[in-house]
């Protein structure tokens, strides 16, 4: 959904960057940690630290450019599957605008 590879996640998670989300754990009596249990919150809290580190490596002159992050619009409309997600183009560019449901 953010288009950053999974290390990358784990990485942040690791340093403290992030809140860990929930995990899951296994039924038996070693009680395994199986996977992470994503919320809405726990998505966005990673998306605004992600829009805040600098993609590949770092720039000599110090600027951050989160390159091919999804709008926080575009993340909720993924996250909750709803409405359609349009995009128009202005010059050589396409600009997500959305459409609203009808009653």
């Amino acid at each position: 959904m953010v288009n950053r590879r999974r290390l990358v996640i784990d990485i942040a998670l690791r340093d403290g960057m992030i809140e860990r989300p929930y995990k899951s754990y296994s039924m038996d009596e070693k009680r395994t940690p199986v996977a992470y249990q994503w919320r809405e919150k726990d998505i966005m809290g990673l998306l605004d630290y992600l829009s805040s580190v600098h993609r590949g490596r770092p720039r000599k002159d110090g600027i951050s450019i989160p390159a091919f992050l999804p709008t926080p619009r575009e993340l909720r409309a993924m996250i909750h599957q709803t409405g359609e997600t349009l995009y128009v183009q202005q010059g050589d560019q396409f600009v997500p605008t959305w459409r609203a449901k009808e009653m």
